[in-house]
């Protein structure tokens, strides 16, 4: 849709270079111009609600990546102190970097 804005800008902006005499001679400088302007706000406002929503996919993404790895962190030492026969660090090591490694393919 952005693309398709641009190049409507794009088009307008062509034809005027291509017959100005004509928009000159009908006085259709402000026409033309408030068409060409209305196509570049249009592109722009859907390049920024395309930024904000990668932007907030991002961040969320960056949510779970990094608040799982703090669990991790958190969760793990906490079970090898209180649960010392179920687990060994050399387990949580293992856990940790498969979580790991899940979200980097």
């Amino acid at each position: 849709m952005e693309l398709k804005a641009y190049s409507t800008a794009n088009s307008i902006a062509q034809e005027v270079l291509g017959a100005i005499r004509t928009v000159t001679a009908f006085s259709g400088q402000s026409i033309e111009g408030n068409r060409y302007e209305k196509s570049l706000t249009e592109g722009k406002s859907i390049g920024i609600r395309k930024g904000f929503m990668l932007g907030v996919t991002q961040a969320l993404m960056n949510i779970f990546l990094y608040g799982g790895i703090a669990i991790i962190f958190w969760y793990g030492p906490y079970l090898i102190r209180n649960e010392c026969h179920n687990y060994s660090a050399g387990s949580w090591i293992v856990v940790c970097f498969q979580f790991q490694f899940q979200f980097d393919k």
